[in-house]
């Protein structure tokens, strides 16, 4: 029903109706719900988070999962199986699970006796269900659900529709007496994968360089930012400050990367598509002077580097622009070539 409402009208329009439905789902659950409690953190020894969601909803969620960890121990991540690089490894994080079928959740659920489920995942309605069928004692939702079944969790967040989805996540763990006081996103890598980065960059005579990230949204009609902008802004890194640019990507972004490498007149430019994991990819990010990229989640991983990036083509800047110092990042909605120039210039002036 509200894909049919919402699909011909823009995103802000589009984002204004969800808010006016989350609100009410809150009122309704605020009001009327009868599993509504008070959550009490002597009781709580177990807690697992469900994060389904991609690169940025993972990495926007990191600071939650430091602040349970720092009051109630290591805690468990129920996530997406080919996004376990950006929490693997993690010395917070006790043991990952991965969603497979319902049957096998409500297994999890039950055998390891769950005090508390903080469910961050947008679209959860399945695991609210399974949660409440395993008799959790404390369920908490998150402000930007809309569910209907949100009426029957534990406690929920208010929906603040210019908050940062970092701090959306720590409204979380602050309804079971936990924050932190600065809050840094994380990305965990490992000493193989770095080594692998630091060698492979040393295999191309690569020491500082840029990166650039035209990313898999390229391919929907309002991210799109033509190849021949992206081939006129590398060409410009390249010759006005003297270093090399390297595209980076996975197979999705194999025929765009090639079609954007067709264009590029400079000979200092790397097409590093499919040579890297998920992993790598960051400690690549993390070693670059710079990264351009599209909103896509390569500017999350940035984030937690402190890596200056530009981001091309952000709809929401105030609840996803990379979470760290504003004098590190700038955020360009639907720029010309000479917007994203001014920025590269002002980056890399100190660089």
């Amino acid at each position: 029903m509200l894909n049919f409402l919402t699909e011909k009208i823009s995103p802000r329009k589009k984002e204004l109706v969800k808010n006016m439905l989350r609100d009410s789902v809150y009122c309704l659950w605020k009001f009327f719900g009868p599993n509504k409690k008070i959550i009490d953190s002597r009781k709580i020894k177990k807690i697992l988070v469900v994060n389904k969601g991609v690169i940025g909803d993972l990495i926007v969620s990191t600071p939650m999962i430091r602040a349970l960890a720092a009051k109630y121990g290591k805690v468990d991540v129920l996530m997406r199986k080919d996004m376990k690089d950006i929490l693997s490894g993690s010395p917070i994080i006790r043991k990952i699970y991965f969603y497979d079928d319902q049957q096998d959740i409500f297994k999890l659920l039950t055998e390891n006796k769950y005090d508390l489920i903080i469910i961050f995942s947008a679209r959860d309605k399945e695991i609210k269900i399974l949660c409440m069928k395993a008799k959790i004692p404390f369920i908490i939702g998150n402000s930007f659900s809309y569910s209907l079944i949100d009426i029957f969790i534990t406690a929920r967040t208010k929906e603040n529709p210019s908050q940062h989805f970092v701090q959306k996540a720590l409204d979380q763990a602050r309804l079971v007496h936990t924050d932190i006081k600065i809050p840094r996103t994380e990305f965990y890598l490992s000493k193989d994968d770095e080594k692998y980065v630091s060698n492979l960059l040393k295999k191309y005579q690569i020491k500082k360089f840029a990166a650039v990230h035209a990313g898999k949204r390229g391919n929907i009609k309002r991210f799109f930012w033509p190849a021949e902008n992206w081939a006129e802004v590398i060409d410009y890194i390249s010759e006005k400050h003297k270093i090399p640019v390297i595209l980076t990507g996975s197979s999705m972004e194999k025929a765009r990367n090639e079609e954007i490498m067709s264009l590029v007149k400079s000979k200092n430019v790397f097409n590093f598509c499919e040579k890297t994991s998920l992993k790598r990819w960051a400690c690549l990010i993390k070693k670059a002077k710079l990264l351009v990229s599209l909103n896509t989640g390569a500017t999350h991983i940035a984030s937690c580097f402190n890596t200056k990036t530009i981001v091309i083509n952000e709809e929401f800047p105030e609840l996803w622009h990379p979470w760290m110092p504003n004098n590190l990042y700038k955020i360009l909605p639907h720029p010309e070539v000479e917007d994203v120039k001014k920025a590269v210039d002002t980056l890399l002036k100190h660089t």
